[in-house]
């Protein structure tokens, strides 16, 4: 027992000598937004807001909602299953646009912010012309309870999302 007990704070120990502690999905589980002032090609300003749903289906998977804002009323939505590996969620969407590539949105957690990467081509059809996933940063501390969670859990988006956890590639 106090073999175990001296690991377990070895690992943490380490961790955090690393600048990163371990993290699981419940400790990403959650509502990530930005906040930004955003603008028309007229000059005219309005808010803009960036959201990040991370929404913990199992150890392994969650379920992710992407809503990115640009100039101009461009925006990137993109949601699905994402599977939860060495620490970085990847979302692999259905193919839009045949001959693109496949889609593949890596979200990635450090001490201060979520990261998204995503190739430009395969992607862009989950975008306005202004739009792009890769490189968007969600800040940690930003992080809330998913708004209405029992009626997303209930909404065909999410269901379809689980069936596709069984359903084959």
């Amino acid at each position: 027992m106090r073999a175990t007990a001296a690991l377990t704070i070895a690992v943490a120990a380490l961790a955090l000598i690393g600048g990163v502690a371990p993290m699981t999905l419940q400790d990403l589980d959650g509502r990530y937004s930005r906040r930004f002032a955003n603008m028309l090609v007229g000059g005219e300003r309005l808010p803009g807001t960036d959201t990040l749903d991370i929404l913990r289906y199992d150890d392994t998977h969650a379920y992710v909602a992407v809503h990115l804002e640009f100039f101009n009323g461009h925006s990137c939505d993109i949601e699905g299953m994402a599977a939860f590996i060495g620490g970085a969620l990847t979302l692999e969407p259905p193919e839009l646009t045949p001959g693109d590539g496949r889609c593949q949105v890596t979200i990635t957690p450090d001490a201060r912010a979520l990261r998204l990467a995503a190739p430009a081509t395969a992607c862009q059809a989950y975008c306005g012309a202004r739009g792009r996933l890769d490189g968007a940063l969600l800040p940690r501390a930003s992080r809330k309870p998913i708004p209405r969670r029992a009626a997303l859990m209930r909404s065909q988006d999410y269901r379809d999302a689980v069936a596709s956890l069984t359903a084959p590639r």
